[in-house]
């Protein structure tokens, strides 16, 4: 008997057979642990699902922000309709904000309504109805230039960060405890700008756009998968819903920045 012949007698274990990856002892478990083809396999699946969220959330997104576009066209081109909002619009806006804080609470806090196909879409279509006209409320506002021009940098913004999200290897979705707090108070000192002057205002625009900025980077991640935290890929709606309110905060308050820029020229 060979020298390899016997040390297999001895130690009670042989050659892999020919064609399998070998496997190894897990003393966790008291037994075999996967093999590295097993556990490449699961890799492949894990990123395959996570592919199909990331795809399923940009999809929503899409369509959210095609219905508030083609909402807020309707109100911005279409000389009556823009002239009836702006002289009775009121009664709709109210309830549009309604409607929007009712849809809000359980797509939000309620893991159970957000997860719950078809409930969780329902909830979503009229969310995104609601704050469209919201939108076109605000922007019925201004010129077809500076609504234009806002659509333009928020585009930038969102596809730039969007993509600096992607690639860069720091993990921002630790910043979210500052964040909040950072909302927190920049939520109270809003409210005091209700009695400053404009400068005040533009300030907390400017504040505000930088925020949701770092929350769009923030969510981006949280969606991909980049840092320590991640949604899972049951929270569609959810992620969905964040992604959609941080362009739509984004493009208000640049479109408050860019009137603000055309009026002192």
């Amino acid at each position: 008997m060979d020298t390899k012949s016997e040390n297999s007698v001895a130690t009670g274990v042989g050659p892999a057979p020919a064609g399998r990856m070998p496997s190894y002892y897990d003393p966790e478990i008291g037994g075999a642990a996967r093999t590295a083809q097993e556990e490449i396999d699961e890799r492949i699946f894990t990123k395959e699902i996570r592919q199909g969220f990331i795809r399923k959330v940009y999809t929503i997104i899409a369509l959210q922000l095609i219905t508030t576009a083609a909402v807020t066209a309707l109100f911005l081109f279409v000389d009556p309709v823009r002239a009836w909002f702006l002289t009775h619009g009121q009664p709709v806006i109210i309830a549009a904000g309604v409607v929007l804080l009712v849809t809000s609470i359980p797509l939000v806090c309620c893991e159970g309504a957000s997860r719950r196909f078809p409930f969780n879409y329902l909830l979503l279509c009229v969310f995104t109805l609601a704050e469209s006209v919201l939108v076109a409320a605000v922007t019925a506002h201004y010129s077809e230039k500076t609504v234009l021009i806002a659509v333009a940098g928020t585009a930038v913004i969102t596809v730039g960060l969007s993509l600096f999200a992607c690639q860069v290897k720091y993990d921002f979705t630790s910043w979210v405890g500052v964040l909040f707090i950072f909302a927190l108070n920049l939520m109270i000192f809003g409210l005091f700008c209700i009695f400053l002057p404009k400068w005040a205002q533009v300030l907390y625009s400017s504040l505000a756009l930088l925020l949701f900025s770092i929350y769009l980077v923030v969510d981006t991640q949280l969606i991909v998968g980049r840092g320590k935290l991640r949604l899972s890929e049951d929270d569609y709606i959810v992620a969905a819903l964040m992604i959609y309110v941080d362009i739509i905060t984004i493009f208000l308050h640049l479109l408050r920045l860019v009137a603000s820029a055309t009026d002192n020229n």
